[in-house]
C-alpha cells in the first residue's frame, strides 16, 4: 500500500474527488516526494452485517525528498510500484525506434505508465498526458509505450523540454483532503526537504 501526494500546482488547490479518474491522479501525483509505503501482513476480520473485511488501522511515512514538498491531498495506491516520479527530456525520445531512455526505470511489460511534460514542454507525438499506458519491450534502461499490450504507439516527434515518468500500477483506494476547521478550506501542507510526515490510515474491503 502507498501513500502518494498530490501536486498542488504552485500553491492553487485544483483539488481532486473520489470521482477523478485513475489517469487524473496518477497524472497530479507530486514529482518531489518519496512515496510512503507498507505491507499489510494482516487481512483483518470480516464483517458479516457490512460484508466486507476490515484492515487494522496503518500507518504509513512519507518523506520529502530534494525540495520542500508543498499539498493539499493524499491519495493511497494498493499493489502500486514504490517508485516515485523520474525526470528525462527529448533528448531520450528516439521517433525511429519508437523507444523512450529512462536508466533503472524498473518497468516490465505490462506495468501501467503516464507521460506528463513539465510547464512549457511538448510532449512528444502523439502521447497524451490524460491516458494510462502499457510498458511495452522494456530493458533495464530503454522501454516502448503501447496503448494495447501489442504493439509499440509509433512515435513521430521527440516533443521539446522535459517530461516525468509516472507510475500507474495499484488501485487507487482512497483521497484524503487536509482542510481547515470549517471542513471546506483545503489547508496547504508543508514538508521540508528531508522531514516526514506519518499519516494513519484505515482500509475497508467490500466483499463482490
Amino acid at each position: 500500500m502507498r501513500l502518494c501526494i498530490i501536486d498542488p500546482i504552485g500553491g492553487i488547490p485544483g483539488l481532486l474527488s473520489s470521482q477523478s479518474t485513475k489517469a487524473q491522479v496518477i497524472a497530479r501525483e507530486a514529482n518531489f516526494g518519496i512515496r510512503g509505503s507498507i505491507q499489510i501482513s494482516d487481512i483483518g476480520t470480516y464483517d458479516k452485517i457490512d460484508s466486507r473485511w476490515e484492515v487494522p488501522h496503518v500507518e504509513i511515512t512519507l518523506t520529502a525528498s530534494g525540495m520542500t514538498a508543498e499539498y493539499y491531498q493524499v491519495f493511497t495506491l494498493i499493489g502500486g510500484s514504490t517508485n516515485a516520479p523520474k525526470s528525462f527530456n527529448s533528448g531520450a525520445i528516439n521517433p525511429t525506434t519508437d523507444t523512450i531512455a529512462v536508466n533503472n526505470h524498473g518497468l516490465i511489460n505490462g506495468d501501467l505508465l503516464m507521460i506528463v511534460e513539465s510547464p512549457g514542454s511538448t510532449l512528444p507525438t502523439p502521447l497524451m498526458n490524460t491516458v494510462l499506458y502499457q510498458a511495452f519491450n522494456a530493458t533495464t534502461n530503454t522501454f516502448q509505450i503501447s496503448e494495447n499490450g501489442l504493439t509499440p504507439v509509433n512515435l513521430t516527434a521527440a516533443g521539446t523540454g522535459n517530461f516525468w515518468l509516472k507510475y500507474g500500477n495499484g488501485m487507487i483506494g482512497s483521497i484524503l483532503t487536509h482542510v481547515s476547521t470549517d471542513g471546506i478550506t483545503p489547508v496547504l501542507i508543508t514538508l521540508p526537504t528531508g522531514q516526514s510526515r506519518r499519516y494513519e490510515i484505515g482500509l475497508n474491503l467490500d466483499q463482490i
